[in-house]
């Protein structure tokens, strides 16, 4: 269905208007709008991370820099600084040389047993995110060798864990895996002081290990201010 304006100073001459455009959503030009209109929401996307604000009443997503409807997360990432083995101890299956497995330096935490693992609890990264914040994703981040069966997950302590993600790798060198999103939790729910705590953990749990090296972990927090 096409629009009609009236050019010049609006007003009738003669009954018509002394000229007008009209506007049709098959023509060329409308086309080629629409276009510029998706490549320039595209960049902007490209240039930060952008999260649907569906909240009732949320005025988030208006400020300068932001789509609206949309808000850039804020993202930060740290290591840990301490490290334990589980209470549930597997015998002759301890972690040794954990403080190694804080920092990539091709120094490694490691575990060596016909069978399971004793589960090896990393914490203390360090978080200080805003107690309004609200969390949107998380991206965990190891560099490992591990055979049998290995997995790795984000934790509450020993009252939660979430999704268990499969990393194996039987042969050096060490590899990277990355898991979890700006947009992925990872199998739980987050508040600020729940980051920020000491009970904040990742987990490594190998079933039927015969050797495992962990030489580095990093989780990113992605959370709106």
């Amino acid at each position: 269905m096409s629009s009609v304006w009236c050019g010049g100073n609006n007003k009738p001459d003669n009954g018509r208007c002394s000229f007008f455009y009209i506007v049709n959503p098959r023509t060329p030009m409308t086309k080629l709008l629409t276009i510029l209109i998706a490549l320039t929401c595209a960049t902007l996307h490209a240039q930060g991370v952008f999260v649907q604000d569906t909240g009732a009443g949320a005025v988030r997503g208006t400020g300068a820099g932001n789509v609206r409807g949309y808000v850039t997360s804020t993202s930060v990432a740290n290591i840990p600084t301490y490290g334990y083995n589980s209470t549930n101890v597997v015998p002759g299956a301890l972690w040794t040389g954990i403080t190694n497995a804080f920092v990539e330096d091709g120094v490694y935490a490691e575990c060596f047993h016909a069978g399971d693992a004793t589960d090896l609890y990393l914490n203390a990264f360090g978080f200080n995110i805003p107690s309004t914040a609200e969390i949107r994703g998380i991206i965990l981040k190891a560099k490992l060798r591990a055979d049998g069966n290995p997995y790795i997950s984000l934790a509450k302590g020993y009252s939660e864990t979430g999704t268990e993600y499969y990393v194996y790798n039987s042969d050096f060198p060490v590899l990277w895996f990355t898991n979890g999103a700006s947009t992925n939790l990872c199998g739980l729910t987050w508040t600020p002081s729940e980051i920020n705590s000491t009970n904040f953990c990742v987990r490594f749990k190998v079933e039927d290990v015969g050797q495992a090296y962990l030489d580095a972990v990093t989780v990113e927090v992605f959370y709106v201010p």
